[in-house]
């Protein structure tokens, strides 16, 4: 292979130092050029050549022009070496121009031109393998200012050598402002928090000669002020001594990423409504208020809450309405409380309160009594004036440690208590509340097995016409002995029934065994007893409750006026004219209907004029003792007046004695039941009961 000589040099010089070299290999092919000016011009309109050599010739070249040459030969890539040949004469203008940039001086003098020609061929073997590595430098280059990812490189001092495009758009540093500069200058980078507090990743990897990275949540500060979030990797650069001669950081914005993160754990751990912490986050936050509770003797409090009747305010308005009321309750919450402390809804219309570092049950009590006071204010929302209450509940944790799953559930027990007395208020939680919770644990349980293990059974209190003293039919009262718990009282097994909705599959099993009860006396010769049965405000809810009563009848082949429903004001408060149509639709068949418990309800006049009543039943609140109560006296003669003129038949309920008896039989009351007349009897003993009275009343 040829290689390419430029020579710059006199005709005659040119031809001698060209016979010179010739005589010897025949590797050279050579063009020939007589100045500095000609060589220029032609270096920019041809193919560069190996080797440039400059033929010195005292008084001819022009000094003036040799630096232009070097440095048109040094730009090219690769660079292109210089040879100066010359007299021995002329090696201090040698020595000028090597320290200008050119690459070796030769003398021509009384050389061999076999040295000469070796020497040649030296200067172009090195710069091959200069051209060999400079060409993977190159693509190295062109794929480093390729690529997207900020590529940064240092010497050994942590001063920027390079900087690629990426880099220059990421930091806001151009590479004529940054190179030479501290990296951490140029790249100031954000650890833990702080700017410049901890060292540098590239400070590390070079002093450490091991790769490095940014921690998790580095950010990069901008030229220009702003910020972005960045990864990294960052290692040493060693050469082959061992030496560390610089340091290489590639990085990139991960801003987009580590928002989509951030915005994923937000939701995950937010309520969509309200944007209050959810339960999963709540229960993080609450596990570390009890160890630092440990450790700082201080308590913990947990309030559980709900919107009394949130239910009704959803089916009068809407559930849009309902949503904006929980997003208003959340933000009144909000603001009762401390920033260390959490609010949390749990779902529906459930809140939790999270109250850290209290020094006192009064601190915990003082939040409470704020909450009520907040949600109590109207909410203005659509143009609607919204009042509302609330029902509280408070698990306060002393200074020994306590699990979440039991504040949580002190708080949720409290918080039932508080809605048995009344609701719109708070209780904290006590060892008698907890006992009576597992108590009434334990009958929830057992009810739900109840039919199932025939531990129910009704019995049958007579009710007696006043006027003749014969019995007029009975009323069926539910009993229950469990198997664990014993004789349960109704009194505390019909509250948890209603609560957990059993009573709804109750008061079926007891209209079917009520009805199937009257075709077994009708069997044994008693002749039809009419039966009363309670029914409960959740079974008038049931659209198919009228059919399976219907049902029931028919399968028993009864007359339905044997049967006789007794239902509470409580039923109509929920959606009045749904129950209205419901028991309207009994009465059309033939059922009976009686108003059970009057007196004790909200608005009992009204109900008695719109709703298909055959008769009222007084309650027991005002017989007993009534004798002895001016007050009840009165009370008790406008019901029996009013009961009378709208043509309803009054049964006055827990008569207990003679007293009692006799005044309502004075008053004209129509009949009675208690304990006066007649214990609840079994069914079998109805027969004898029964026989006795007739022969009683003759």
């Amino acid at each position: 292979m040829d290689v390419n000589l430029m020579v710059v040099a006199t005709k005659a010089r040119a031809f001698g130092f060209i016979k010179h070299i010739g005589s010897t290999s025949k590797v050279f092919a050579v063009s020939h050029f007589t100045g500095v000016s000609s060589a220029l011009a032609a270096l920019k309109g041809q193919g560069a050549p190996d080797v440039i050599v400059l033929v010195l010739t005292r008084g001819v070249l022009k000094t003036a022009e040799i630096p232009d040459l070097l440095s048109v030969a040094a730009a090219n890539i690769p660079p292109i070496p210089v040879v100066l040949v010359g007299a021995e004469s002329l090696r201090a203008k040698a020595k000028v121009a090597i320290q200008q940039g050119a690459h070796i001086y030769l003398s021509d003098e009384d050389s061999d031109p076999h040295v000469l020609v070796q020497a040649l061929q030296d200067v172009w073997t090195g710069s091959e393998g200069y051209r060999v590595r400079d060409s993977a430098l190159s693509r190295a280059r062109i794929t480093l200012d390729s690529i997207s990812d900020g590529v940064i490189g240092t010497d050994g001092a942590g001063k920027v050598e390079y900087i690629n495009p990426a880099a220059e758009k990421l930091t806001g540093w151009p590479k004529e402002l940054a190179q030479g500069k501290p990296v951490s200058d140029v790249m100031k980078v954000k650890l833990d928090g702080a700017f410049g507090d901890i060292p540098h990743p590239v400070e590390l990897a070079l002093s450490k000669r091991a790769p490095t990275g940014l921690s998790a949540g580095a950010v990069l500060l901008r030229r220009n002020g702003g910020a972005i979030d960045i990864e990294d990797s960052t290692a040493p650069m060693i050469d082959e001594k061992g030496a560390v001669t610089g340091a290489v950081i590639v990085f990139h914005d991960v801003s987009m990423e580590r928002a989509m993160k951030a915005k994923m754990t937000y939701l995950a751990e937010h309520d969509q409504l309200t944007h209050l912490p959810n339960r999963l986050l709540f229960r993080d936050r609450a596990a570390q208020s009890l160890r630092s509770a440990v450790r700082n003797h201080s308590n913990v409090a947990i309030i559980f809450l709900d919107l009394d009747n949130f239910k009704g305010i959803n089916d009068s308005f809407g559930h849009s309405l309902g949503d904006k009321l929980l997003v208003s309750v959340a933000a009144r919450l909000s603001g009762c409380v401390r920033e260390e402390d959490t609010v949390s809804r749990q779902g529906g219309d459930e809140f939790l309160v999270l109250l850290a570092g209290l020094k006192s049950r009064e601190a915990a009590e003082k939040v409470a009594k704020k909450i009520i006071s907040s949600c109590s204010e109207p909410h203005f929302i659509d143009d609607q004036e919204i009042h509302i209450t609330i029902s509280m509940g408070v698990g306060f944790s002393p200074q020994e440690h306590v699990d979440i799953d039991s504040l949580i559930a002190q708080a949720d027990t409290a918080m039932y208590r508080t809605k048995q007395n009344g609701r719109n208020g708070y209780t904290f939680f006590s060892n008698e509340i907890g006992a009576q919770a597992q108590e009434r644990q334990r009958i929830e349980e057992g009810l739900r097995q109840c039919i199932d293990l025939d531990e129910v059974r009704l019995v049958y209190q007579p009710k007696i016409d006043l006027s003749s003293g014969a019995v007029v039919g009975v009323e069926a009262l539910m009993r229950w002995t469990n198997h664990v718990l014993g004789e349960v009282a109704p009194n505390s097994f019909i509250p948890v029934a209603e609560a957990t909705r059993l009573v709804v599959a109750l008061g079926r099993w007891a209209i079917k065994e009520a009805c199937t009860q009257i075709g077994q006396w009708r069997s044994l010769g008693l002749g039809e007893i009419k039966i009363a049965v309670n029914v409960s405000a959740l079974e008038l809810e049931d659209d198919a409750y009228a059919d399976y009563v219907f049902t029931v009848l028919s399968d028993c082949k009864l007359d339905p006026g044997l049967l006789q429903l007794e239902v509470t004001e409580t039923v109509f408060i929920k959606d009045f004219s749904k129950c209205l149509m419901r028991l309207e639709v009994l009465k059309k068949a033939g059922v009976s209907l009686a108003l059970d418990d009057f007196g004790t309800g909200y608005s009992s006049f009204s109900y008695l004029t719109s709703m298909p009543f055959d008769f009222l039943k007084i309650d027991r609140s005002f017989v007993h003792d009534i004798e002895l109560d001016g007050g009840k006296v009165a009370v008790v003669g406008a019901m029996l007046s009013m009961a009378k003129s709208l043509g309803l038949t009054v049964i006055a309920e827990g008569i207990e004695t003679s007293a009692e008896a006799e005044f309502f039989i004075n008053g004209g009351c129509d009949q009675a039941q208690g304990f006066f007349f007649s214990k609840p009897l079994e069914a079998m003993d109805m027969p004898c009961f029964l026989s006795q009275q007739r022969l009683t009343t003759g």
